[in-house]
């Protein structure tokens, strides 16, 4: 028998590199803009927005490159038939 998670274990989840850029645009241009407040119903919503812009910034290399916003397009173009 498994014992309970607590609080404070660790939760792991798996995403593409496309969803990650894709999600890591999405919290940054809601946190540069402030719109981010607005969307959110509790201050721990904030608190686990920034945790996952953070945990992504250190993984991704992209939004550091000049072609940007190049690859993000590319990477919601092959996200976008999952959505249909």
């Amino acid at each position: 028998m498994k014992a309970s998670m607590g609080p404070e274990a660790a939760v792991y989840m798996q995403m593409t590199h496309d969803e990650a850029l894709v999600l890591f645009d999405w919290v940054q241009r809601h946190e540069d803009t402030g719109s981010l407040d607005q969307i959110v119903a509790d201050p721990a919503e904030l608190a686990v927005f920034w945790s996952v812009s953070c945990a992504l910034e250190r993984l991704l290399v992209e939004p550091f490159r000049t072609d940007y916003a190049d690859v993000l397009e590319a990477a919601r173009a092959r996200l976008r038939p999952l959505a249909e």
